[in-house]
């Protein structure tokens, strides 16, 4: 039971004023419920913020679908920079991050863009070298280059550092566009030098160009000379019209020369691509005009080093009757004589390079000519051996010609010596002699290669239209004295304070 209150509280109790105490009661609900909607806005806030940055996060995302394995990586590299650039202009800029947001959502958008066309590229190009007809297509020197760098590439980035390093640049079939996309463009393989070549054979006159009479060991004799004509007037390249006219007129009058074959196939091959085919596999420079085409400049330069090049099939058929002398071999090209070549020589002697001072050594020599089509060769640093006596790069070597063969001294690795003066030094290197072929290619303007003779087990067949007895028979005899030479100066050193003429005596 509850007590009954005292006077004084009761006095106490009755003098509450209770107006107050409502007004209180009523302050505190209001500041309560302020403090709740502070609260609620403060919520509100946060979740638009998140729901802001979720929106700004996914202008950002990766797009959907697949992508070539060198495009997906510069996608994802792409897409964490950006994330990463959007997390700082928040932290730095909290209230107004969202103002940068549009301008940056633009710049990735149009990077993924250029990925999504790149990506896009890359499959097709992929396709089409994987199912192209390999042999009826024309593959350039540039697409020669970026083929290996392009297999080995670990992305877009590292793919295009590569490029530069190696100067690819596009061409007809490999597109390189300003904004980096590639793409490839297959061209029917034109076979220029092949289709020159075979219209020479069948097209062009062979006409008779003079009767000479020459005094031979056993009598006189006269020997007629046959000559395609080379071009309509007197140049620099050979026999042209205008001088076979000055003994035959009227065959003259007729007669279709080389040039008149490479000015048809010029006009011909400009719209079907072989013209730039043929500067492409010569390494010819060319301008185009404003409209595309090749500028006159360029074709007279194209056209001239063609005449260059297929002069060499003018070189004369001669026949004759009366006897050689006997340190001459006949060779024999189908039923006609090509001429004669001297025997193997065996005079040690130096041979010169292009680089001043510096010299080989050769043993032996013996020179010949060829009546094939000029060669396509593949050489290593193993085998083949430049002007100066270097190892080449692996690669092909156009438009080959053999101008002969010899002996040259070697190291022990089988590469030829290289001279300056005649040295102990030189005499220590030399270990012994190895037979070469030494061929000269349209690549190089003036210089030669050597190429191991072991390389070709019938040089004639690789260079002569019919294989000449004879001529295997001399260089069986070099191969055997480059033999006796490798023994003979095995042995020679074995002797100290040998000579270097005494180790290069011609041995018995």
């Amino acid at each position: 039971m509850a007590e009954t209150p005292s006077l004084g509280e009761a006095i106490s109790l009755q003098g509450r004023n209770q107006g107050t105490e409502q007004l209180g009661r009523m302050a505190f609900q209001m500041g309560e419920a302020a403090k709740n909607r502070a609260l609620k806005a403060d919520l509100e806030g946060l979740k638009a913020q998140k729901d802001a940055q979720k929106k700004a996060l996914e202008q950002f995302e990766i797009p959907t679908g697949q992508f070539h394995r060198l495009v997906l990586p510069e996608i994802q590299r792409v897409q964490g920079e950006y994330v990463a650039k959007l997390k700082k202009l928040k932290e730095e800029r909290p209230n107004d991050f969202g103002n940068e947001i549009p301008n940056m959502a633009r710049e990735y958008k149009n990077k993924m863009v250029f990925y999504a066309t790149a990506s896009r590229d890359l499959d097709r190009y992929d396709a089409q070298t994987t199912s192209i007809d390999k042999g009826n297509t024309y593959f350039s020197r540039q697409w020669e280059k970026f083929n290996p760098i392009y297999e080995t590439a670990d992305d877009l980035t590292d793919l295009y550092n590569k490029m530069s390093k190696s100067e690819v640049s596009g061409d007809a079939s490999l597109q390189i566009r300003n904004n980096g996309s590639i793409s490839f463009t297959p061209i029917a393989n034109r076979k220029p030098i092949e289709t020159i070549s075979k219209r020479i054979e069948a097209e062009a006159t062979k006409l008779p160009f003079k009767s000479s009479e020459k005094k031979a060991r056993y009598g006189y004799s006269t020997a007629e000379v046959k000559v395609r004509p080379v071009s309509n007037n007197p140049g620099i390249y050979g026999v042209s019209k205008a001088e076979i006219a000055q003994y035959n007129p009227e065959a003259a009058k007729v007669a279709v020369s080389i040039e008149d074959i490479v000015d048809d196939w010029m006009v011909t091959e400009l719209g079907n691509g072989g013209v730039f085919q043929y500067a492409d596999q010569n390494k010819l420079s060319y301008n185009l005009d404003q409209e595309g085409n090749l500028s006159s400049e360029s074709k007279e330069e194209i056209k001239d080093h063609i005449m260059n090049w297929a002069s060499n099939f003018a070189s004369p058929e001669v026949k004759n009757s009366f006897v050689k002398e006997p340190t001459s071999i006949n060779i024999s090209v189908g039923d006609k004589e090509e001429g004669a070549m001297a025997a193997a020589v065996f005079e040690p002697s130096e041979i010169a390079s292009t680089v001043a001072g510096k010299k080989s050594y050769k043993f032996g020599e013996l020179g010949f000519s060829f009546d094939k089509s000029p060669q396509s060769i593949s050489v290593t640093g193993k085998t083949t051996f430049d002007q100066d006596f270097n190892p080449v790069q692996t690669s092909t070597l156009s438009s080959v010609k053999a101008d002969g063969v010899v002996i040259l001294g070697v190291d022990k690795d089988g590469k030829p010596v290289s001279l300056s003066d005649i040295t102990a030094d030189n005499v220590k290197n030399l270990a012994g002699t190895d037979v070469f072929v030494r061929v000269k290619s349209g690549e190089s303007a003036s210089g030669y290669y050597y190429i191991k003779q072991n390389n070709y087990t019938q040089i004639t067949d690789q260079f002569m239209k019919k294989p000449s007895e004879a001529v295997q028979k001399e260089i069986q005899k070099m191969i055997l004295r480059s033999a006796k030479w490798d023994t003979f100066i095995s042995n020679k050193k074995k002797k100290s304070g040998i000579t270097w003429e005494e180790l290069t005596t011609l041995p018995q």
